[in-house]
């Protein structure tokens, strides 16, 4: 999915930056941008998504321990690329 745009909750879309699979569940590193005038924002999201059928649905991370050790592996997936 990295490279999507994917419209979430209240109408705001998300651009996947990256994502990766740990224990069968995937997670997604999304900045939110503005289609319409064109622009990414400086708000980022770190979630997890799963298929329900065709189609997408994004949570977010269920503890406090599971997002920061989340957080880590994106940062240094971002750090070695």
């Amino acid at each position: 999915m990295i490279g999507k745009v994917i419209k979430l909750s209240q109408g705001l879309e998300y651009y996947v930056l990256d994502e990766f699979i740990k224990e069968k569940r995937i997670f997604l590193f999304l900045i939110q941008v503005d289609n319409l005038n064109d622009i990414a924002t400086d708000k980022c999201v770190v979630c997890e998504a799963k298929f329900n059928g065709s189609r997408l649905v994004v949570n977010d991370i269920e503890s406090l321990e599971k997002q920061e050790e989340i957080n880590n592996i994106f940062i240094n997936r971002m750090k070695n690329k």
